[in-house]
Order: structure tokens, then sequence, then C-alpha cells
């Protein structure tokens, strides 16, 4: 069912009109301010305080809108609990909340958490604002770390692209020790990238490669003889998609699903292949894809249906992971800050407060200096995908 159309407009206005989303009251205590920053597009949705798209809800809005109502709904869980919290959402895309306006307002000196849905630009800005007035910022959805340094109050938990990579390589050579490699990628600077990067981890202390595992150009217009000859029909073949092309993904998974009548064939994938829709069609019928991913959330634990029942009595709708990820890295964190404000960096560990994700905050170190760059999430997952049924491999 879709979302209230009606519930969305009131929300966005809500925002447009106050920043301020939600907050609990405290004369004796006090508050702790938390900012949620996302990209709501109010300037492109609204004229005014009149909707532009009648019945309609763009696209665009729907992932930062789902971020800040998982958010809001950590809030909610807080205020009834009578926990000093004021919370504000700011809309990063629109002229009146935009990161270089909130600053000129010196709206940031009175935060003491960031949590943050943002990329590019504003992930660097926001980070930097983290550094300069210590203030912790959790980058919830960002893969990338700016190439910020020296910035241990930055927080990003979906992990980088190397610790991707990482993960793909230590489950598959511990799963299928001896498989056949191959590592299948197109010619662009980020699949050099990742190819680089395997490269590194399979290096031993020698210099000389631990495991024999080839790498293939394929060109645009790869046909199933080129795969074929990489495999082998007496042994697993373990396949590595080295590269981000989803429409190379999908082509390599609909031939390597058509080979795997006569071979066996591991197929892994990228992080960015959790979001393929392709893979859902009947072409991969009984054949099983598996790619990395830092957000795992069967939704059969409490704090999922709390979750799920607060969003279907708000929305008529369906919560979606962009849902459960405003909702955990707000609560987890918030919950970290208000049981040790001064100490909340050091506690980065602390599992009393998981919700779907296992954590493992780590800090990086990328220039070995005493000063962390950043704290990374390196819990990643291995899942598979067979019959639209995603289950957990490590």
């Amino acid at each position: 069912m879709k979302k209230s159309l009606l519930y969305i407009i009131a929300v966005l206005l809500l925002i447009s009109s106050s920043c301020c989303f939600a907050q609990t009251d405290s004369t004796t205590v006090k508050s702790f301010h938390i900012g949620i920053f996302t990209s709501l597009y109010l300037d492109s949705v609204f004229n005014g305080t009149q909707y532009r798209y009648d019945k309609q809800m763009p696209k665009m809005v729907i992932p930062g809108l789902d971020f800040a109502e998982g958010a809001q709904i950590a809030l909610d869980t807080f205020n009834a609990q009578g926990y000093p919290v004021k919370a504000f959402i700011y809309d990063i895309k629109s002229a009146a909340q935009n990161i270089n306006t909130l600053l000129a307002k010196n709206s940031f000196d009175s935060l003491d958490m960031m949590v943050g849905s943002v990329t590019g630009n504003d992930f660097k800005q926001l980070a930097d604002i983290a550094k300069t007035k210590n203030i912790p910022f959790i980058s919830a959805t960002y893969p990338n770390d700016g190439g910020i340094s020296n910035n241990p109050f930055t927080i990003i938990l979906n992990a980088t692209l190397n610790t991707h990579c990482s993960a793909i390589y230590n489950y598959a050579i511990k799963t299928y020790p001896t498989s056949k490699f191959v590592l299948f990628r197109k010619a662009s600077p980020t699949d050099d990238r990742i190819i680089n990067q395997f490269a590194r981890l399979n290096m031993t202390i020698s210099g000389k490669p631990l495991l024999n595992m080839p790498v293939v150009m394929l060109p645009d217009s790869f046909t199933v003889n080129i795969l074929q000859a990489q495999l082998d029909s007496n042994r697993i073949n373990t396949i590595i998609a080295a590269s981000l092309d989803e429409s190379f993904a999908v082509k390599l998974a609909t031939v390597c699903a058509g080979l795997s009548k006569k071979y066996n064939i591991n197929l892994i994938g990228m992080p960015n292949w959790d979001g393929i829709k392709d893979f859902s069609k009947p072409d991969f019928k009984n054949f099983p894809i598996y790619y990395p991913a830092s957000y795992y959330n069967p939704e059969t634990d409490k704090w999922s249906a709390t979750v799920n029942n607060s969003f279907k009595l708000k929305t008529s709708g369906k919560a979606m992971d962009m849902v459960f990820k405003g909702f955990e890295s707000t609560y987890y964190f918030l919950s970290l800050l208000l049981k040790d404000k001064h100490n909340f960096i050091n506690n980065l560990s602390d599992k009393s407060f998981k919700i779907f994700t296992e954590y493992d905050l780590k800090p990086v170190r990328n220039n070995q200096s005493l000063t962390p760059d950043y704290f990374e999430n390196k819990r990643v997952y291995l899942l598979k995908k067979i019959n639209n049924v995603i289950s957990k491999m490590n």
C-alpha cells in the first residue's frame, strides 16, 4: 500500500516551516540537541505552501523522507521515556536549510550530535564541521570517506569500497579455498581501484600472490564463449564481478546463470548489487547471487515490529530499508550519547544498544597517524539472494 500522500505533504510542510521535527521539554535538565540531515527537496516540491505535484510523489523525495521518518520513530521512543532531547531535521537541498545557510546562522553551535543520510560535498562539509566543532557526525548511508583525515568525530556506517572488497576476499578464500577463481572487470578507473585492492589482499609477505586469481577485462559486447573459456567443469568456479557498473553486472550474471547448468558457479558481486531489480526476474530462478552489504535486517525482531507498526499507522505503508536505517542510526548513537556524552567516541564498541546491525566500529588511520582519520563500520555481511529470498552467509 502506498504511503498516505496527505501525511507526507503534512510532514514536508512541518519541516519546511519550522525545521523542528520532534522534541521533549525539560526545565530541570539540559537538553541534548540532535541534527538530522537529509535531502527532501522542499524547494522543488512546494511553491510556498502550495504542493506542486497534485496527487503524485516525486521519487527523489522518498529516500530522504523515509530516513527522516525512521529517525522520528526513534525520537518518539525517547520522547515517550521523557529523555531531554530536542531534534531538528534539516533539508540540505533547500535554500533555507542547506549547510552553508545553517553555518551562517550558527545552527551547528548548539548541536550535540549530527546524523546524516548525505553524499558528496554535503558529507565532506558535515565531516569538516564535526572536526572543527567536536560534534560526533554519524554518516548513515554514504559508503565513502570523502578524503577526510584526522577526524575522529566522523563515523561511517556504510563500509567503504575497500572494506567491502576485503569482506568478499576473506569470505571467498575461507569458503571456497580450492575453487578456481577469476575476476571479471570493465575498463574503468573505478575497476582499476577494485582490482588493485584485491591484488593487495592476495599478496603475501614474500611478495607473491597467495592464490591464483586471474583478472579478465571484458568488452561491452562480451559473449558466452569468453566467460566459458575461463571456467573449469571439474571444479567450483568462484567468479568475482570487480565492477560497479550495473549494466555490466546484469549481463555478467545473466551469462553466468545460463552457464550454471553446466558449470558449478559462485558469483559474487559488489555492494551496489543489493539495489539491482533485474536480479528478481525469472532469468535468475534457482541461481544464487552473492554480494556484500553493511546492512542486513530480516525484520524478525521486536524493534522491526515497532518500526513497521509505527510507520504503518502514520503512512498506511510498509517501512523500507531507509526507514530502518534512519531509526537505527538515530536510536543507537543517541543512546550512546545519553549514556555518556563525554566518552561517546571511546564507547563506540558498546554493544548494549544493538538494534539490527552488528556494528564493528574501528578507527581508520590511512597515514599511520595517532589520530584516527575517521571511524568505520567494518562489519560487512555476505548476502545470498536466490529466488528473491535473501539470507546471511557470515
